[in-house]
């Protein structure tokens, strides 16, 4: 199961998070070489309408996969384009061996901007 995370984003603001997997048992850090990060981010679950849809194979500046740490930026340019209330979003990797696993998902709340 996915963890639930939600975040809140400010409108022309850059917005970014990263994490690292961890083995439940060890806590050691999982190796992501070779690994490919997907994230959209949509007005509902069922939605075919896409405000982000984002990978680290076409995306590297977006979403990234740095020392087994992966990193999202979405930067104030494309911040600014979104103008919805509230969204969903998860993310997924996929390893090497083409196994996809969804990561995160949750809610986007966004705040809109006042000086433009």
């Amino acid at each position: 199961m996915p963890i639930r995370k939600n975040f809140e984003m400010y409108q022309g603001d850059d917005f970014g998070f990263d994490f690292y997997l961890r083995h439940s048992d060890t806590k050691e850090v999982i190796d992501l070489t070779g690994y490919v990060a997907r994230m959209q981010v949509r007005p509902s679950i069922g939605s075919s309408v896409k405000y982000v849809d984002i990978d680290s194979d076409d995306n590297p500046d977006k979403i990234s996969i740095v020392d087994n740490c992966v990193i999202v930026t979405l930067n104030s340019a494309l911040t600014s384009t979104l103008s919805f209330d509230e969204a969903v979003y998860d993310l997924e990797l996929e390893s090497p061996s083409d196994v996809v696993t969804t990561y995160l998902e949750g809610k986007i709340v966004l705040s809109k901007e006042v000086t433009r």
